[in-house]
């Protein structure tokens, strides 16, 4: 074999049975008062007061009313027809500054099921086909089919293909389609250039039952990249992302990366996104890789901090409601 192109091609077909997570959705909403002032009185010498007998004119104005629980009726009490009585009348009418406060939560729980699946490939040295078949038996069987081809040519062409489908899509396993396709160059003072463009669209994702907690529900997205890498291992990368949400809204962000590869054993990568419009997404992030020996299959500690933004919209008032929270991601990898 004198290049990649000319390995023999080989079939692979196996059967795995194992445990899956599938998870229950529950949403509720509250709302609540929390003052935030004292208690004004708005009329003018903080409350009205009467009283009278039964030989003042408080009595002949005033008309009484009983409510009946038992009829559920509305009595009038004549006032004519009693001898002596003795009215107090008290009237007050108040302000006070409050915050109304709504709360809308969604809770998932997950539990393990059992899961069946048959899988084949079929490999080349410039390509594999994937096709894979299986079913998640939770409360409701979600059986899938799916299939996927990637090509890597010598001339650094490339492109990847996928499609799947599930019988009862949900938030978490439903049907798709991707695209991507790239092209690398390489430049005569041993640096490279890579770039391509990828798209991916959701097809039947189960929407969200409360729109207010939903983040990234996008059915569509459209990824732009491209990256240089030196001889020395350094590389930049610059990326551009168009997303379609389920309800229609366009959104856009773009992303600068670097990254360094000091060794086989060390690696540093690092991005910020400068400008997005997304209502979930990753603005900065940095961590490293470290393998233990240079050996493949040795176990590799990895480390990575994230600083991730949420944007949930505006409340009744206008008011932007946003939020962000870091994340640090520990993993060591062993392979047996």
């Amino acid at each position: 074999m004198r290049s990649a192109a000319d390995t023999p091609r080989s079939v692979f077909n196996s059967f795995w049975m194992g445990f899956s997570p599938v998870r229950d959705i529950t949403t509720g909403s509250s709302s609540r008062l929390q003052v935030t002032g004292p208690r004004e009185s708005l009329l003018e010498n903080g409350y009205a007061f009467s009283q009278g007998g039964i030989d003042t004119a408080l009595a002949s104005e005033t008309a009484i009313y009983v409510v009946d629980q038992i009829s559920e009726q509305i009595a009038q009490i004549e006032l004519a027809n009693i001898d002596d009585l003795f009215i107090q009348s008290g009237l007050d009418l108040t302000r006070q500054d409050a915050m109304a406060i709504y709360t809308t939560t969604e809770e998932s729980r997950y539990k393990y099921v059992p899961h069946l699946a048959f899988s084949g490939n079929v490999t080349s040295g410039t390509s594999v086909s994937r096709y894979y078949a299986g079913a998640i038996l939770g409360d409701e069987t979600n059986a899938y089919v799916g299939f996927d081809h990637s090509y890597t040519g010598l001339n650094g062409f490339s492109f990847y293909l996928l499609g799947e489908h599930y019988t009862h899509p949900d938030r978490d396993y439903f049907s798709k389609v991707e695209a991507r396709i790239s092209k690398a160059v390489q430049l005569r003072n041993g640096a490279k250039l890579s770039f391509g463009v990828s798209a991916a669209e959701e097809l039947d994702r189960a929407p969200a039952q409360q729109e207010s907690v939903t983040l990234n529900d996008n059915d569509r997205t459209l990824d732009v990249a491209m990256s240089y890498r030196t001889p020395k291992g350094l590389t930049y990368s610059l990326s551009h992302r168009l997303v379609q949400a389920e309800e229609g809204d366009d959104a856009e962000s773009t992303s600068v990366g670097f990254s360094y590869r000091a060794s086989d054993d060390w690696s540093f990568t690092a991005q910020i996104t400068p400008t997005s419009t997304e209502d979930a997404y990753i603005a900065a992030r940095a961590g490293f890789s470290w393998r233990q020996s240079g050996r493949p299959g040795s176990p590799v500690l990895g480390v990575q901090w994230a600083s991730i933004r949420y944007d949930y919209g505006e409340d009744q008032f206008g008011n932007d409601l946003r939020d962000r929270e870091d994340t640090l991601l520990v993993s060591y990898k062993m392979s047996f």
